[in-house]
């Protein structure tokens, strides 16, 4: 520049900026373009005619006629789409991974290349490695160096990263702390519900550590992390989770800061509602607000959780817990419903009415609050079976009502909102089941599969970690939460479950062989829960193998059986297929032994 006479100097450098502000605004463009989904908006219609309702039509024709094969083997179609759409998912974002950390960006749509811990690590990361392990391998040793130099960069407190310079992002400590609870309830709680105690747990360990040594709001209870309800809720979800698992009083104590904090002074003194944020800073129309969607709700199956705790192992607290946290469920469930039993998305305190009649698509999760609290109630107060009676006929009219929200718009057509709401029917229907709820879902999930775009993704940004737990939550619903290794698109393995006996369907069309592997009790074996209560995050028991038990398999074409111990059936069987071939297989426990 300084070569350059003065009069040429002066247009050079606004030259200039025009130029890279244009090549900006054209890659800005460009990646907008890569990424474009045609179909993410997509809505089917209510009174469609498609194949995928004909083959839903053909499983209930079978399951009245009590073909438990045939219902099987259609489970095994539904299954096999639900689990190639998620394979693409994943191999998709796995060649977007940085090159350096593989770590992976929030959002490709932008040029703005950035690791955040609450939405990459919360969202997408987890269901990646969930999928791989499940579904390809090979992407697992690159995973595990994410999580290697995730820990690196952030040390013992989970940071955002830019990935431009493979840095950490510059942010409050109050945002630290709130990606970094995302990223433990959100992401490192649900690897380890799925996967067991593994690294990932251990890192939830060193970050949850991390937050409550930082913590700085100031209570007469002691010191909380933050001052929202999303934070606090996400604290006691994974903190009850962490004292089961593994007895440490420090996870007990560190959860009654909270619960004494909500439970005895903030809920009652905000008409009995869960403040959406309790700093007295805050603006007036956050502090009259609370929500009851997600980034809010959080609190309330949190409370819950801490309260089974308490009510199961006769802590000094239930006593303390009992009425007001009955109380903020009563009203709640008088004024926070519309009338099918949907939950609004947020409430005024002041006026006790919802905004907008809006409702939020992740019901399930408040609903699991009801049914927690149920659990915990039979527990310490068996004499009142009242309350027990009332909520669980509030989760089943709600099931029963499902049926109103076919083809539902759940938040401006976004796939997020479909996967929340199936995601929250599972739930709900793992402990109430009922046929209109699974039907429902079945037909839902035409429109979740719709939304993909033929490279693989959705949306191109962090939320397509959704579309993978959602797809895989039902794909285990299909095959009753068995699944084969290796996984191969073109075999097809599908279940149905007749009280304690599972008929299982494999199909391919070119050779196989590998193990057919089964789920087990893990909310006793990783957790160490003592009963199996609804929890969000969570990754719903179907058919779970019990070590202690012994099980016929029987070979239903050649009317083969062997008895084999649950620790056999639990490493998993071997099945060879060969060219076009299929097997039939009824497992069950030996003391339910039956003719078939």
């Amino acid at each position: 520049m300084k070569c350059l006479p003065p009069e040429i100097r002066r247009f050079v450098g606004p030259l200039m900026l025009f130029f890279i502000t244009a090549c900006a605004e054209d890659s800005q463009w460009s990646l907008k373009h890569r990424y474009e989904n045609p179909y993410k908006k997509i809505l089917l219609e209510k009174d469609r005619v498609s194949l995928h309702r004909i083959v839903i039509r053909s499983y209930h024709n079978a399951l009245e006629r009590n073909d438990v094969i045939g219902a099987a083997k259609i489970n095994a179609l539904f299954a096999g789409e639900a689990c190639a759409r998620s394979r693409r998912v994943l191999d998709f974002w796995m060649t977007e991974a940085d090159a350096e950390t593989h770590l992976f960006p929030t959002d490709l749509t932008t040029d703005k290349r950035i690791w955040t811990t609450r939405n990459a690590a919360a969202d997408l990361f987890p269901f990646l490695v969930i999928a791989a392990h499940f579904l390809n391998e090979t992407h697992l040793p690159s995973l595990y160096k994410a999580l290697a130099s995730e820990q690196a960069l952030s040390g013992a407190l989970a940071r955002s990263v830019d990935l431009h310079k493979n840095a950490v992002y510059k942010e409050k400590t109050s945002s630290v702390i709130f990606g970094a609870s995302e990223y433990c309830k959100d992401g490192l709680l649900p690897i380890t519900e799925r996967l067991g105690n593994n690294l990932f747990t251990a890192r939830m360990v060193e970050i949850i550590d991390a937050i409550f040594e930082r913590a700085d709001f100031t209570t007469d209870y002691g010191l909380l992390p933050s001052t929202q309800a999303e934070v606090n809720g996400e604290m006691l979800q994974v903190l009850c989770r962490l004292y089961w698992m593994t007895g440490n009083e420090k996870y007990r104590t560190w959860a009654r800061r909270i619960g004494d904090f909500y439970l005895l002074e903030a809920i009652p003194k905000n008409n009995f509602l869960p403040p959406y944020d309790v700093n007295p800073d805050i603006k007036a129309s956050r502090k009259e607000r609370c929500k009851l969607r997600d980034h809010g709700n959080e609190i309330i199956p949190g409370l819950a959780e801490l309260y089974f705790l308490e009510a199961v192992t006769k802590g000094d607290r239930e006593r303390f817990y009992y009425e007001p946290l009955k109380t903020m469920l009563d009203k709640l469930l008088a004024i926070g419903r519309n009338e099918h039993g949907m939950w609004y998305y947020a409430l005024n305190v002041a006026t006790e009415k919802p905004e907008k009649n809006r409702i939020c698509d992740n019901w399930g999760y408040l609903y699991s609050a009801y049914e927690t609290f149920a659990l915990a109630c039979e527990q310490a107060h068996p004499h009142d079976p009242a309350i027990s009676h009332r909520y669980r006929e509030a989760i089943r009219q709600t099931l029963a009502n499902l049926k109103h929200y076919t083809s539902f718009d759940w938040g401006d057509l976004h796939q997020d909102g479909y996967a929340d709401s199936i995601e929250s029917a599972l739930y709900m229907l793992n402990r109430f089941p009922s046929h209109a709820g699974f039907a429902w879902v079945d037909d839902e999930i035409q429109t979740l599969f719709a939304k993909q775009a033929p490279q693989g993704f959705v949306d191109a940004t962090y939320l397509d970690g959704n579309y993978i737990r959602t797809l895989l939550l039902y794909a285990f619903l299909k095959t009753q939460g068995t699944y084969i290794k290796p996984w191969r698109e073109d075999v097809l393995f599908g279940a149905h479950r007749d009280g304690e006996k599972l008929y299982l369907y494999l199909e391919t069309a070119l050779p196989w062989s590998g193990k057919l592997c089964f789920d087990v009790p893990r909310h006793r074996e990783v957790f160490n829960l003592p009963v199996n209560y609804p929890r969000v995050n969570e990754w719903p028991e179907w058919f779970v193998v019990h070590e202690k038990k012994e099980y016929i398999i029987t070979d239903l074409a050649s009317r083969e059986t062997k008895i084999v111990s649950g620790t056999q059936l639990r490493e998993g069987i071997m099945v060879e297929l060969k060219n076009a071939a299929s097997v039939n297989l009824k497992i069950e426990p030996k003391e339910y032994l039956t003719t078939y």
